[in-house]
């Protein structure tokens, strides 16, 4: 499937204007740490994964056009392919290492835009653990040599609609503290990569707490 970006930033935009109203319905969400967000140039933001809504939430909190990665089969029915391209997302396939993908995504942050991420590749639902993360996250990172700003999304385990839900962003992982040297191997990748997840985690273990 050939990547390409979408020109739709101003629909992105406006869409998530459009929901936001629905979304703090749906959760009664507080936001921390939003001064922790780079003011400009191309970084990731790596976040765990409880629930679909998850990017827009980010986003609605960060105040940025996010570009995310999502499961490659809902590309395949055309009219769904066109609104998630147009909400500047791209499809990854599952299961694989999707070097195509991940050029893709290396090229969006190069380009000074924010990729979203969800390292540990997949929808784990709020427990006492989060998952573990993938290694794609610090090829991408390695690619375009940029930070990582940790993002974390919490509610209880038994938390539906209408509940308490925090999302938290933490102060940036510098490229260098991945120490992935110039030619990583896919060991170096997964130890970076888990120095992201503990980031998250610890972000995610404050729950609600204020601080």
């Amino acid at each position: 499937m050939e990547l390409k970006k979408t020109k739709c930033r101003r629909f992105a935009k406006i869409f998530i204007k459009a929901v936001t109203p629905i979304l703090h319905i749906l959760y009664r969400v507080k936001y921390y740490g939003k001064e922790n967000l780079p003011s400009g140039g191309g970084f990731i933001m790596a976040s765990n994964h409880i629930q679909l809504l998850d990017p827009f939430y980010i986003a609605m909190g960060s105040g940025k056009p996010l570009h995310f990665m999502a499961k490659s089969e809902v590309f395949k029915f055309p009219p769904i392919a066109a609104f998630f391209r147009a909400l500047n997302a791209f499809p990854v396939k599952r299961g694989v290492f999707d070097t195509e993908s991940m050029d893709f995504a290396a090229q969006v942050v190069k380009d000074g835009e924010v990729l979203g991420i969800f390292p540990e590749g997949g929808i784990f639902p709020p427990d006492k653990r989060l998952g573990k993360a993938r290694p794609g996250i610090a090829r991408i990172a390695h690619e375009s040599r940029c930070d990582i700003v940790p993002v974390s999304i919490y509610k209880e385990d038994s938390a539906g609609f209408f509940s308490k839900m925090t999302v938290r962003f933490g102060e940036p992982i510098p490229y260098s503290a991945l120490e992935l040297g110039e030619n990583p191997s896919m060991n170096d990748y997964r130890n970076a990569a888990e120095l992201v997840m503990q980031k998250i985690r610890e972000l995610w273990g404050k729950g609600h707490d204020k601080d």
